[in-house]
């Protein structure tokens, strides 16, 4: 699949330091399957210290509303900065 770019909607915290990412992304929520994992790119665009790509698995899809939800465990300062 190609880059695609989604709206993050939520990041609730489900344990401690665990989050759930909830993401508006059509494309994503049609072809991805249970088991798949998403690359994140996860960079502030004002900052030129980029991230490494996060690969995270898809926890949830629902494609009526084109959502997914992906979850986060922070480990480092890039899945921080997602968190």
């Amino acid at each position: 699949m190609s880059l695609q770019t989604a709206r993050l909607l939520s990041s609730q915290q489900v344990m401690p330091a665990t989050f759930c990412l909830r993401l508006q992304s059509p494309n994503l929520a049609h072809a991805g399957q249970a088991g798949q994992f998403v690359m994140v790119r996860c960079r502030d665009a004002a900052a030129h210290d980029p991230f490494l790509n996060r690969p995270l698995a898809l926890h949830r899809i629902d494609r009526q509303r084109g959502e997914i939800d992906l979850l986060v465990r922070v480990v480092g300062r890039g899945t921080a900065w997602l968190a």
